[in-house]
Protein backbone atom coordinates (compact mmCIF):
# COMPACT_ATOMS: atom_id res chain seq x y z
CA UNK A 1 0.00 0.00 0.00
CA UNK A 2 3.07 2.24 0.86
CA UNK A 3 6.62 3.21 0.62
CA UNK A 4 8.54 4.34 3.37
CA UNK A 5 11.34 6.50 3.33
CA UNK A 6 13.89 8.29 6.45
CA UNK A 7 13.37 11.52 6.95
CA UNK A 8 14.45 13.83 9.28
CA UNK A 9 12.12 16.55 11.44
CA UNK A 10 12.53 19.69 9.88
CA UNK A 11 11.98 21.68 13.24
CA UNK A 12 14.35 19.25 15.79
CA UNK A 13 16.84 16.87 13.62
CA UNK A 14 15.24 14.13 14.91
CA UNK A 15 14.81 10.45 12.48
CA UNK A 16 11.43 10.18 11.15
CA UNK A 17 9.92 7.47 8.96
CA UNK A 18 8.04 9.06 5.87
CA UNK A 19 4.93 6.78 4.50
CA UNK A 20 3.88 7.77 1.38
CA UNK A 21 1.17 5.53 -0.59
CA UNK A 22 2.51 3.87 -3.77
CA UNK A 23 0.56 5.01 -7.20
CA UNK A 24 -0.50 1.66 -8.06
CA UNK A 25 -2.65 1.83 -4.27
CA UNK A 26 -4.02 5.11 -5.00
CA UNK A 27 -5.67 4.15 -8.73
CA UNK A 28 -7.51 1.01 -6.56
CA UNK A 29 -8.36 3.44 -3.86
CA UNK A 30 -8.52 6.90 -5.77
CA UNK A 31 -9.82 8.70 -2.25
CA UNK A 32 -6.99 7.24 -0.31
CA UNK A 33 -9.52 6.22 2.20
CA UNK A 34 -7.19 2.99 3.80
CA UNK A 35 -4.73 5.67 4.67
CA UNK A 36 -6.58 8.37 5.92
CA UNK A 37 -8.03 5.66 8.14
CA UNK A 38 -4.85 4.17 9.37
CA UNK A 39 -3.96 7.71 9.62
CA UNK A 40 -6.91 8.60 11.71
CA UNK A 41 -6.37 5.50 13.96
CA UNK A 42 -2.89 5.33 14.58
CA UNK A 43 -3.31 8.96 15.45
CA UNK A 44 -5.62 8.00 18.56
CA UNK A 45 -3.01 5.76 20.43
CA UNK A 46 -0.91 6.49 22.56
CA UNK A 47 1.44 4.49 23.86
CA UNK A 48 5.10 3.15 24.02
CA UNK A 49 5.46 0.52 22.03
CA UNK A 50 3.33 2.33 19.18
CA UNK A 51 4.47 4.87 16.55
CA UNK A 52 3.68 7.89 17.44
CA UNK A 53 2.46 10.13 14.12
CA UNK A 54 4.05 13.31 13.56
CA UNK A 55 2.19 15.02 10.68
CA UNK A 56 0.60 13.85 7.63
CA UNK A 57 -1.13 15.12 4.16
CA UNK A 58 -0.49 15.04 0.52
CA UNK A 59 2.62 15.83 -1.88
CA UNK A 60 2.15 19.60 -3.24
CA UNK A 61 2.44 20.10 -7.24
CA UNK A 62 5.36 21.92 -6.27
CA UNK A 63 7.00 19.49 -3.81
CA UNK A 64 6.73 16.96 -6.75
CA UNK A 65 8.24 18.82 -9.03
CA UNK A 66 10.39 16.03 -10.25
CA UNK A 67 7.75 13.82 -10.12
CA UNK A 68 4.26 15.30 -10.70
CA UNK A 69 2.21 11.88 -10.70
CA UNK A 70 3.35 12.21 -7.19
CA UNK A 71 1.11 15.06 -6.75
CA UNK A 72 -1.90 14.58 -4.53
CA UNK A 73 -0.35 11.67 -3.10
CA UNK A 74 -0.94 10.85 0.60
CA UNK A 75 1.85 10.71 3.17
CA UNK A 76 2.18 10.94 7.12
CA UNK A 77 5.57 11.19 9.21
CA UNK A 78 6.04 8.88 11.74
CA UNK A 79 8.75 8.11 14.39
Amino acid sequence: MAIVWTGWHHKDGSQVAIKVMKPDAISEDPLGTSFAHEVRSAARLNHPHITTIFDHGTISANEASQDPALAGTPWLAME
